[in-house]
């Protein structure tokens, strides 16, 4: 939903959004509301996929 919102900005259909990834944008002014520390935890190949754990911090 990440990049539609950025769309139905610019088309000027809604005056503001929360998205999940900052897109810097002209005439637009973005800024981090709010943000969670994240970390990724990896481990190998696993039957040959790789197994990924993603955990808040």
């Amino acid at each position: 939903m990440g990049f539609e919102l950025y769309s139905l900005l610019e088309r000027g259909e809604i005056d503001i959004a929360f998205a999940l990834f900052e897109k810097p944008m002209p005439n637009m002014i973005i800024q981090n509301f709010y943000s969670d520390p994240m970390v990724v935890i990896a481990n190998g190949n696993h039957y040959g996929s790789t197994i990924l754990l993603v955990c808040k911090i």
